[in-house]
């Protein structure tokens, strides 16, 4: 089951819920937040199968003891995360848990998020589904590459449908690249990516203030409310 899966299609509909507060620190910035794992909720976020861990602390002598320094090492690696979530419309899970009554939801595709990236100088990025399994599992096999530990989640939370853009920090990237408490800002030359804004309802008498912000910074590009908030119609 090793080897990480990219998203197949280069138009894969992806969905960024984040705060408003976080949106608007996007328009001033025009820069993206990538979280080193460390600093996701769940404590099996990069880890190793059980079986696999097993089979590292069974291994004699100096050799073993390398052997578990190396996997040591490789949890503080400069690399981060961006999550999205992969569907075709809106989900009210994800706008409950990430977006907060006062949400925002940025909506784009796997190509345009990725071009974005690498026209920014940015070349070491990967995006790629998650794959949810059981850590228990031994026929999970071995997560030895970094990706693959960054592309797999316990079964719990599947019902994210994550997809996660993935980016390595170099230091040639030092004036790209600006360093925070659990991850870094990627500088971006525009937020080109974004395809469309979807607020919460709550944000619905704010609109127009909101779109003014996002058109002072070039981004000129639709805001609607989210369809949750409709109403059916009535019989007459």
């Amino acid at each position: 089951m090793s080897g990480y899966k990219h998203i197949e299609t280069p138009e894969a509909m992806l969905w960024r819920y984040i705060t408003l507060e976080r949106f608007y620190e996007l328009l001033q910035s025009s820069s993206l937040h990538f979280t080193h794992p460390s600093g996701f909720e769940d404590q099996f976020e990069f880890s190793l199968p059980t079986s696999q861990i097993m089979l590292l602390n069974s291994i004699p002598g100096e050799i073993g003891i390398e052997h578990r320094e190396f996997y040591r090492k490789t949890e503080s690696f400069p690399i981060g995360v961006v999550c999205f979530h992969i569907r075709d419309y809106e989900d009210s899970l994800m706008w409950a848990t990430y977006g907060s009554e006062k949400g925002v939801a940025l909506v784009t595709k796997t190509s345009l998020i990725l071009n974005s990236l690498r026209e920014s100088g940015h070349t070491l990025v990967r995006m790629g589904n998650v794959n949810y399994v059981n850590y228990d599992d031994p026929e999970l096999g071995e997560l030895n590459n970094l990706y693959d530990r960054i592309l797999h989640k316990r079964k719990f939370f599947e019902s994210e449908r994550e997809a996660r853009l993935i980016l390595v920090h170099v230091e040639d990237d030092s004036d790209r690249v600006t360093r925070t408490g659990c991850g870094f800002l990627a500088n971006l030359e525009s937020l080109s990516w974004i395809q469309e804004i979807v607020i919460s309802a709550a944000l619905k008498g704010d609109i127009d203030s909101i779109r003014e912000k996002a058109e002072k910074v070039g981004l000129n590009v639709p805001i609607r409310v989210s369809a949750l908030s409709e109403k059916p119609p009535h019989i007459e």
